[in-house]
């Protein structure tokens, strides 16, 4: 409710909250969980998940249980173990370097202006000439550009970091 995380992060990390009690039960405490056990959750990530998911899925299981233990729900730290790691930068890497480098061609970029309408023209551009993701679209604010000028001046959504790019005349 606060705005500190999107709703997206929020639901992502109820889907973890559920996976993580349907993988140990419901009247698991805590305080039983062992490596293995998080060594079997890890396994039954990986069933469903390629790197990258694994990756962020272990990242927020660990912060569901590390946030408990701050917030004095469990009287100590969880002890993971060393199998419930997440993956290597160089499997992330790899898995990358898999998919391809995610680049447009002019041409392609022309046909998508060529069949735009309007509002999704003015993204596209936004898009090559300054960076700008689907969110960054949807949360800019008319106050964020300088048409005579032409500039945009526009923090990022999630991180709040600053950028100023030049707007082409297009």
């Amino acid at each position: 409710d606060s705005g500190e995380i999107t709703q997206r992060t929020w639901d992502d990390y109820e889907v973890i909250c559920e996976r993580v009690v349907a993988q140990f039960g419901p009247g698991r405490l805590v305080a039983n969980l062992r490596p293995q056990d998080f060594k079997s959750l890890r396994e039954d990530f990986a069933k469903t998940h390629g790197p990258v998911a694994l990756h962020n899925d272990i990242g927020r299981a660990r912060v569901m249980f590390n946030h408990a233990f701050k917030q004095g729900l469990i009287d100590r730290p969880v002890l993971f173990g060393d199998s419930f790691k997440k993956p290597k930068r160089a499997v992330l890497r790899r898995e990358r370097q898999k998919k391809g480098k995610k680049m447009f061609q002019a041409d392609e970029i022309r046909a998508a202006l060529d069949n735009a309408g309007v509002q999704l023209r003015a993204m596209v551009f936004l898009g090559i000439n300054c960076g700008l993701g689907n969110n960054d679209c949807v949360k800019l604010a008319v106050n964020n550009l300088d048409l005579e000028g032409g500039w945009l001046d526009y923090p990022r959504p999630k991180t709040a970091i600053h950028r100023r790019c030049p707007l082409w005349s297009e």
